[in-house]
């Protein structure tokens, strides 16, 4: 352990300066960051000026690596048979653990403790603090360990710069070769794309480990370099050709949360191309009997039905609930617990009195008012399935004795805070910090938006939250995970979807997203003698913007068949 040891110390003496000048651009990325957090929010020169410092303090940051972990391995170059660890008793296990201690002391321990102060700064907990060291690993891990694994097969620079270039040709050979002779990746349904992206990183991984184990303990270079390329092989082909869904964690039946919720009135439309061929699929359902203070949401669909031959086909595609306000307003109102909503009576008898006026004039009766206020419990949804490549003169026929099945999850709205519409105002939850800058007129008097709101938004980036919703059922929220803001008039018991956090010009500054924000807010408006106008006066101290997030997602599926399908375009029958 002391010879161990003593290794490492003699590589981070001779590699000090060039990891001083590395620790120097961290900090200054980090200073960057600082600055942006402290802005005003509203010059968006400056913010990309200081952007593109930051993302270039990144570039530079991954070459500097890049070049550091070749000069680390090559300090003792494992192809040299004069190189002086031979004279010396270290065995090449003793000198793998040596380099692979380096390497993480040098590239791991140090810009987590570089980043230490910068996440007190931004009020990481110690689940952020846990999370931001895993994600800077995680960063760093993707220059380190493909960089370690050609320093291994090298014993100089200009070799491994060499078989650097030689790698990048093998890829984009490989991808060229995939375009042309394999499957397109996107036409596999989604789930089997998700399980390709990690059997993909599995196969990266299990070859870079290989190929650092096998040289340092047999020497074989050639051998070495054969199991890489069949690892990388492998991991390439699987982008088009791996078929099996192996990351969708066991899919619950019928979960205790979502026990009594239904799927009713699925109608199908059947959309067709220029050419009258079948395009998409388009599938209109309600889910009902969602729980209180719960709010339902859809990911996949899978379309199945039997073919002419009694083979069974299928298509895949997602599922869309509507917009924000659709969705969650119901269950953000009982977690807010806002009185009942008051609707202006004025307002009320002068809407309808317009919509009779315009049935009346235009003589028909589709004029549609407003939406009809849908049942405790009730969302609406719509699939929409891709159906390219079947035959249109079979497909509709088929279709309506086919089956549709939706991937849903339940989620609990969760109140993170309230933040006043006043300049200055500042609210943190945790590692969620928001800072009201400036509020100002809207310049252009437009009835869709009376003030403009700025602020500075700082939250964990969090690389888990994109990689972990591949997972796609059971993992798509957690707490905080998709936070959104709504104008809450309390008096009123009105909560209105305003803008979800982290929407504006945004930089990622080691494991911090940084984001400058702007909100068109509307005021309340009532009719008084037939005009709107602005109520109350003083709207802007009444209100508030409440942020949401979603917790405690329960994963479920449902089976419906398909009642009836409509085809509106289908083409007209020939006439002899």
């Amino acid at each position: 352990m002391k010879l161990l040891w003593h290794i490492v110390r003699k590589d981070g003496a001779r590699l000090r300066l060039p990891l001083g000048l590395w620790g120097l651009l961290l900090l200054a990325k980090l200073a960057l960051g600082a600055m942006l957090r402290a802005g005003g929010g509203a010059d968006y020169v400056w913010f990309a000026r200081l952007e593109l410092y930051i993302n270039l303090c990144t570039g530079l940051g991954a070459l500097m690596v890049y070049v550091l972990v070749a000069l680390l391995i090559h300090e003792d170059a494992l192809g040299e048979a004069s190189a002086a660890w031979r004279t010396r008793p270290i065995s090449r296990a003793r000198l793998l653990g040596a380099k692979l201690l380096g390497a993480l002391l040098m590239f791991g321990v140090l810009p987590v403790l570089l980043s230490l102060p910068w996440w007190w700064v931004c009020g990481f907990g110690l689940r952020e603090l846990g999370v931001a060291v895993l994600e800077t690993l995680a960063w760093q891990a993707l220059v380190v360990l493909p960089s370690l694994a050609l320093a291994v097969l090298s014993h100089n620079f200009g070799r491994y710069f060499t078989l650097t270039l030689a790698v990048i040709f093998f890829v984009a050979l490989a991808g060229m070769l995939q375009l042309a002779y394999l499957p397109d990746p996107a036409q596999a349904p989604l789930p089997v794309r998700d399980s390709r992206f990690w059997v993909v990183l599995a196969l990266l991984l299990a070859g870079i480990v290989g190929v650092v184990l096998h040289q340092f303990l047999t020497l074989r270079t050639w051998r070495s370099c054969a199991l890489g390329l069949g690892a990388l092989a492998l991991a390439l082909a699987s982008v088009s050709l791996w078929p099996w869904d192996v990351v969708t964690p066991a899919r619950l039946a019928n979960p205790a949360a979502a026990r009594g919720v239904t799927l009713a009135s699925p109608w199908a439309t059947l959309d067709r191309n220029s050419e009258h061929q079948p395009n998409n699929v388009r599938v209109q359902f309600a889910v009902r009997n969602v729980p209180d203070g719960w709010v339902a949401l859809g990911y996949t669909a899978q379309l199945s039905w039997r073919g002419p031959e009694g083979t069974r086909l299928g298509a895949h595609g997602w599922v869309s609930g509507g917009t924000p306000q659709e969705k969650f307003a119901r269950s953000v109102h009982q977690v807010l617990q806002l009185p009942p909503e008051r609707p202006d009576a004025e307002t009320v008898r002068w809407q309808a009195q317009r919509l009779a006026e315009l049935r009346a004039r235009t003589g028909t009766s589709w004029v549609q008012g407003p939406p009809p206020a849908r049942r405790p419990g009730e969302q609406a949804f719509t699939a929409y399935v891709n159906v390219k490549g079947y035959r249109g003169d079979e497909l509709p026929a088929q279709l309506a004795e086919g089956e549709l099945t939706t991937d849903h999850e339940l989620a609990r709205p969760v109140p993170l805070l309230d933040l006043p519409l006043k300049p200055g105002a500042r609210r943190s939850q945790g590692a969620r910090s928001v800072r009201v800058t400036r509020i100002e007129p809207n310049p252009t008097k437009g009835h869709e938006a009376d003030l403009i709101v700025r602020a500075v938004e700082t939250q964990p980036s969090d690389l888990l939250r994109w990689l972990v919703p591949m997972f796609r059922y059971g993992w798509g929220f957690k707490l905080d995970g998709t936070a959104g803001y709504w104008l809450v008039d309390r008096a009123q018991g009105q909560a209105r979807w305003q803008t979800s956090m982290g929407m504006g010009p945004t930089v990622w500054v080691n494991a911090v997203q940084l984001t400058w924000a702007r909100w068109d807010v509307r005021a309340p408006r009532v009719v008084r003698g037939g005009q709107w106008v602005t109520w109350p006066a003083n709207w802007a101290d009444v209100v508030s913007l409440a942020l949401v997030g979603y917790d405690q997602a329960t994963p479920f599926q449902r089976t419906l068949p398909i009642e009836r399908l409509e085809d509106p375009k289908a083409p007209a029958p020939e006439t002899p």
